[in-house]
C-alpha cells in the first residue's frame, strides 16, 4: 500500500487549519470533540498519519486493522464517520461496507484505498459509501469530506430524533383525543370527515359504516352542517365567527347532544378544516328539565292566589246568573244571562289554558321562532294574575328585533321568573320597565324595577343554584339559576345592575346568529294598563 510519512502528516495538519483564500468559512460547524471517527486500515503508517491529523483537529479517533473487528466496533459504539480501506487481512472492503450499512444505514463511510478499480469505486458507492478517495490521499480533501460526512450524520441523527419526538407527540395527542370526554370530529373544506375519535364513532358510527370519507351532512343534522359551512366560508367579522362557535344542541336517534364548532388551521398551510366537539347531554338535560319543571310549579304556586281570584269572580257571576235563569220566565232575559255566562266561561277557560300551558314540561317543546316582544307581553299577562301586581305600572319600549330560535316554554319561564321577581321586589307598587333593542350582533332585553334592590355583596351569588334572599318557604333559590341556564343555552348572556332602595335591572343578550329574519313583534305600547 502507498503510505505517507509522519512529516507529511504534520504538514497536512498545518494546512487543514489554515483557511484557503476566498473560501467562506462555516460559521456553525459541528464540534469535532463530539464526533467519533473509526479508521479501518491494516497499514500502520496510514493509520498513524490519519489518527494524528484527525486528533489534532479535535476528533475522537479509533483505529482497527481487521474487518471483523470494525464491524464489532460499529455494533458496539456510535460513530459519526468511518474511513474504510478496501483491502483488509481478513475480509474484503465491500463485505465490511455492506455489514456496516446494515448496522447503521445513516453512518457515512468514506472508502480510502490504493487499489482503484471499477468494482471498488462504483460498487462501493452503489452499496452506500459516502465518498471514495484514492491513496496517496490529499489531507485537505480528506478533512473536507470528513467534515461534510460528520455534518450529514449529525443532521440524520437530529432528523431521527425530531421524527421520534413528532411520533411520540402524535401518539400522545392521539391518545388524548381518543380518551377525551367528548366526541371529536375533524372535516376538510368540503365537509368530508378526515378524523374522528372513538367516542364519535360510538355516537354516530351507525349512520355510516366508516365515518372517514363521509360528509357532515350524512352523519349530523342539516343545521349543524350548515353552521359548519358558514364557519368555513369567507372570513367573517370576529363577532359573526364568535356567534357560530357558540355551543348549540341537536338530537340524533332520541339522544340529545351539545356541540361546539372551531376552525382548524395548521401553521404554514393554506388549507382550512373545521372541528366539532360533541357531548351527549341526554341525562343531564333530563335532570335540568326536571329542575326547571319543579321551579315552574313552585312559581305557579305563588300565582295560585291570583288565579283563585281570576276564577272565583266569574264563577260567582255564573252562579248568580244561573239562579236568575231559574227564576226568569222571559226568554230575552234568559238569552242575555246565557251570553254573560258564556263570556265568563271563556274567561275561565283562557286563565286555565294559560296556566296549563305554562305548567307543561319544556321537554315536550321543539325549537321554534320565538317573538321576544310577544313573549314579554304574554309574560306580563301571566304575572298579573299573581298577588304582587296590585299597583304595578308596566312600561314597554319594544324595538324591531329578529326572532330567536328557541323553545317557547323556556323563554316564557325566563321572562316570567324575572318579572315575578321584579314585582315581588316592589311589593306590588312601583314601575316595571320592559325594553328590547337590536344593537350590533345582539338582541338586547332589559327588565327593570323600582324595588328594594339587591345588596352589592350578594350580586355575584344571585345566579348560584339554591341561593335565595327570600324567607324560608317562599323561594327555591332556583329561579335565577335556571334563568341563567336558559340564556346561556342559546348562546346569550345575562347580567344584573342593582342599587339598594332604587331598583334592579336584568339585562339579557341573545346573539343575532340565533335570529331568523326580522319580525314586527308585539305592538310598541307606551304603557300596559294595570289591573283593576
Amino acid at each position: 500500500m502507498t503510505t505517507m510519512c509522519w512529516e507529511q502528516a504534520d504538514l497536512a495538519v498545518a494546512r487543514t487549519h489554515r483557511p484557503s483564500p476566498g473560501v467562506r468559512q462555516d460559521t456553525n460547524p459541528v464540534p469535532p470533540s463530539l464526533a467519533s471517527i473509526l479508521i479501518v486500515d491494516d497499514d500502520l503508517e496510514v493509520c498513524g498519519g490519519l489518527h494524528k491529523i484527525l486528533a489534532h483537529a479535535g476528533y475522537r479517533v479509533q483505529a482497527v486493522a481487521f474487518g471483523a473487528e470494525a464491524i464489532h466496533q460499529v455494533r458496539q459504539e456510535q460513530y459519526e464517520a468511518v474511513l474504510l480501506d478496501m483491502k483488509l487481512p481478513d475480509m474484503d472492503g465491500q463485505s465490511v461496507l455492506r455489514a456496516m450499512m446494515e448496522l447503521d444505514p445513516k453512518l457515512p463511510i468514506i472508502v480510502l484505498t490504493g487499489y482503484a478499480t471499477v468494482e471498488n469505486t462504483v460498487g462501493s458507492l452503489v452499496k452506500g459509501a459516502f465518498a471514495y478517495l484514492t491513496k496517496p490521499y490529499n489531507p485537505d480533501e480528506v478533512m473536507a469530506i470528513l467534515k461534510r460526512a460528520v455534518a450529514v450524520k449529525c443532521l440524520a441523527v437530529k432528523a431521527e430524533h425530531v421524527e421520534h419526538a413528532l411520533s411520540e407527540s402524535e401518539d400522545r395527542f392521539r391518545a388524548l383525543v381518543e380518551s377525551a370526554y367528548g366526541a371529536i370530529i375533524i372535516a376538510d373544506e368540503d365537509q368530508v370527515v378526515v378524523s374522528a375519535n372513538a367516542l364519535a364513532r360510538q355516537y354516530f358510527g351507525e349512520e355510516c359504516t366508516t365515518m372517514l370519507g363521509c360528509t357532515l351532512g350524512e352523519i349530523l343534522p342539516a343545521e349543524v352542517a350548515s353552521r359548519s359551512r358558514l364557519l368555513l366560508g369567507p372570513k367573517s367579522r370576529a363577532a359573526e365567527v364568535g356567534g357560530l362557535q357558540q355551543e348549540r344542541e341537536f338530537e340524533v336517534n332520541k339522544r340529545l347532544y351539545r356541540y361546539r364548532l372551531f376552525p382548524v388551521a395548521f401553521h404554514g398551510s393554506t388549507s382550512r378544516q373545521i372541528g366539532l366537539v360533541i357531548w351527549d347531554i341526554t341525562e343531564e338535560k333530563r335532570l335540568q328539565d326536571q329542575l326547571m319543571q319543579a321551579e315552574k310549579l313552585a312559581s305557579l304556586g305563588t300565582l295560585v292566589s291570583g288565579m283563585a281570584h281570576e276564577i272565583n269572580n266569574p264563577v260567582q257571576a255564573i252562579y248568580g246568573m244561573a239562579e236568575l235563569i231559574l227564576e226568569e220566565n222571559t226568554s230575552e232575559n234568559v238569552k242575555e244571562y246565557a251570553r254573560d255566562i258564556y263570556g265568563y266561561s271563556q274567561h275561565i277557560a283562557t286563565v286555565v289554558r294559560e296556566f296549563s300551558g305554562y305548567a307543561r314540561s319544556a321537554s315536550q317543546d321543539q325549537d321554534v321562532e320565538v317573538d321576544v316582544n310577544q313573549r314579554l307581553t304574554d309574560a306580563v299577562k301571566m304575572a298579573r294574575r299573581g298577588p304582587y301586581f296590585r299597583e304595578v305600572e308596566v312600561v314597554t319600549h319594544f324595538g324591531q328585533v329578529p326572532a330567536v330560535l328557541a323553545r317557547r316554554s323556556e323563554i316564557d319561564q325566563l321572562f316570567i321568573n324575572l318579572i315575578v321577581n321584579a314585582a315581588q321586589a316592589m311589593n306590588g307598587k312601583g314601575r316595571l320597565t320592559l325594553a328590547t333593542r337590536l344593537h350590533g350582533q345582539a338582541i338586547g332585553v332589559s327588565i327593570s324595577d323600582t324595588g328594594c334592590g339587591i345588596p352589592k355583596a350578594l350580586l355575584n351569588r344571585i345566579f348560584d343554584p339554591f341561593f335565595t334572599t327570600k324567607e324560608p318557604g317562599k323561594g327555591t333559590g332556583l329561579g335565577l339559576s335556571i334563568a341563567h341556564k336558559i340564556v346561556t343555552k342559546y348562546g346569550g348572556k345575562i347580567s344584573v345592575e342593582s342599587e339598594e332602595q332604587k331598583g334592579t335591572t336584568f339585562m339579557i343578550e341573545f346573539p343575532v346568529s340565533n335570529g331568523l329574519g326580522d319580525t314586527g313583534g308585539a305592538p310598541c305600547l307606551a304603557c300596559i294598563p294595570t289591573a283593576q
